[in-house]
């Protein structure tokens, strides 16, 4: 998205080498968002499809330096009737980025990725994708 921003740490300096592979596009038909997780155990919405979409990517970040932080991705219908979860209470060690889906998943116009985390404050969500 614009104005988005890399940040990559070292434990050591002068000790990390980090290469970035990226791709401009225009369209339309692309999206991407991200969230904070501010609440714990509430289902918050990182997307709803306004047509019919191909999800490319979801990211799970733990911004917290010390602990670790269960998350739970699910997919619902409109009226947020859960339809399948894309990951379960999966622990997100701190520091970490996980990346939950392994490929594009479809999702209908109307229907939702929703996030949570147990934890207010420690976890963080993107995801990326396009309609169709």
């Amino acid at each position: 998205q614009p104005s988005d921003t890399l940040r990559l740490q070292a434990q050591v300096a002068n000790s990390l080498y980090a290469t970035i592979a990226y791709e401009s596009v225009t369209s339309t038909a692309h999206f991407g968002t991200g969230i904070d997780i501010s609440t714990a155990a509430t289902d918050t919405d990182l997307h709803t499809a306004t047509a019919n979409s191909m999800i490319e990517s979801i990211l799970l970040i733990n911004d917290d330096g010390v602990n670790d932080v269960k998350a739970r991705v699910s997919i619902t219908d409109g009226p947020n009737t859960l339809q399948s979860y894309l990951c379960y209470d999966l622990i997100v060690p701190a520091d970490a980025t996980v990346e939950v889906i392994d490929a594009p998943k479809y999702l209908p116009s109307g229907w939702k990725i929703r996030v949570q985390s147990n934890q207010a404050n420690r976890l963080e969500a993107m995801i990326a994708g396009r309609t169709i």
